[in-house]
């Protein structure tokens, strides 16, 4: 008895048992391909998952695997591709696989932008010693520039040696690029970054969404696969407890992330008391003469609060780390993660002393059914303050099952439509 192998193209990658005839008919359905193979080649003592493309396209490496980023999760898109006039054919008319050409296309992000703040700049000079070359991007994938096992280990010791984080291997291959790898590393020094972008930019038209406190970078990214390239996406966080943050000095703040970033189109979102956050930072680009498309509100309302008291808030998230049975989950989050969230504090306290002031320009309110019975109480003031130029939608869910799989979606899709109407 011979074994010959699979009698289909299905193989075991990175630990995901992935069909490779998925890969390559992902590969037809783009326009101007005609023929795709796909296949593993070793690389160094590494693995990679490699395409080859004939046709009359004159789609670039880097396109091909945008496309197919939209459509396939991250381990099924091809790490190199080669352009081929046509596939080498076997005696029974297949696809010869022994005999394709092992020459790829260069691989490389885009993105321009330099590196903000001290860890995506340590990250930087430390991506170009590794890999030994001065063109690398602030999304540029670390495989995909050469790195290997080897070059990677070496890598996580440097972050350690600089940084005093210390990161395990599947951290840096679940998060590949500097722009991707910086907000884990912030988090990890209780440093989280004002900006944090959530996938590659195209530099075309993007949307900034100010996050409730640091517990929202999940739910924000899956809020980006969700939107399948429609535009960028960035997070905005408040900074560390601040005894004196208004929402206009953070909106200031915010503003000047976003006016570096040098986006062409840009729409503004705050999600809970971030909108709040996100109607200051459109006020102070206003200020620069920076146009915004659109500023969209997810579930914010507006109930004035008393003002909160850090010593009051401080006993609470002791006494529900104390007393497990008052420490419920609210909003998917635990009740003692909630009052140890820093950024939130600081909105929270910030609001009693904010008083919204008339927005003249396109603003789209996003309600949820759960919220929208208290439509008058909560949502009232944004009619007041938008006047007459306010614009309200409503998704199923409540305040944080919006970004659940299964109403996630109709979020994205919601939020699409509107960018989509914008830009024509």
């Amino acid at each position: 008895m011979h074994f010959l192998g699979r009698a289909d193209s299905q193989v075991k990658f990175r630990g995901y048992r992935i069909e490779l005839q998925e890969v390559e008919q992902a590969l037809k359905n783009i326009n101007g391909v005609v023929q795709a193979a796909v296949k593993i080649i070793d690389h160094a003592d590494n693995q990679e998952l490699a395409a080859w493309v004939s046709g009359d396209s004159n789609n670039s490496a880097n396109y091909i695997r945008q496309s197919l980023a939209r459509k396939l999760p991250d381990y099924m898109v091809p790490t190199k591709i080669s352009f081929i006039k046509e596939m080498p054919l076997s005696a029974t008319g297949k696809v010869n696989y022994h005999n394709l050409p092992l020459n790829f296309s260069i691989i490389t992000s885009d993105d321009q932008r330099e590196p903000r703040g001290k860890v995506e700049q340590a990250l930087m000079r430390i991506w170009q010693s590794v890999l030994n070359r001065d063109d690398v991007k602030i999304h540029d994938n670390f495989f995909l520039l050469g790195g290997d096992s080897l070059a990677a280990v070496i890598l996580l010791t440097k972050i350690h040696e600089e940084t005093g984080v210390k990161l395990p291997l599947y951290k840096l291959v679940e998060y590949p690029s500097i722009a991707e790898l910086a907000p884990v590393i912030s988090d990890d020094l209780g440093k989280p970054q004002l900006l944090v972008s959530l996938g590659n930019t195209t530099r075309n038209s993007a949307l900034y969404i100010a996050a409730s406190g640091h517990g929202d970078l999940l739910r924000f990214k899956a809020l980006a696969k969700s939107l399948k390239g429609a535009c960028d996406v960035h997070m905005l966080q408040p900074p560390t407890h601040d005894k004196n943050l208004t929402f206009d000095s953070l909106g200031k703040l915010y503003a000047e992330q976003i006016l570096n970033s040098q986006q062409k189109k840009i729409y503004l979102a705050g999600f809970s008391i971030g909108g709040i956050a996100a109607l200051e930072t459109a006020r102070e680009l206003q200020k620069n003469q920076v146009e915004i498309e659109l500023l969209i509100l997810i579930d914010t309302v507006f109930v004035k609060l008393p003002k909160v008291r850090y010593t009051l808030w401080k006993w609470l998230s002791w006494l529900t780390l104390k007393l497990r049975f008052l420490n419920p989950l609210i909003n998917d989050r635990q009740l003692s993660t909630i009052l140890n969230d820093t950024g939130l504090y600081s909105q929270v306290e910030a609001l009693s002393e904010y008083h919204p002031k008339p927005y003249k320009n396109p603003t789209l309110l996003i309600k949820t059914i759960a919220s929208s019975w208290f439509k008058g109480v909560l949502f009232g003031q944004w009619r007041k303050t938008m006047n007459g130029h306010l614009t309200e939608d409503e998704v199923e869910g409540g305040h944080s099952s919006i970004f659940k799989r299964g109403k996630i979606e109709k979020l994205a899709e919601t939020i699409t439509k509107y960018i989509k109407e914008n830009d024509q």
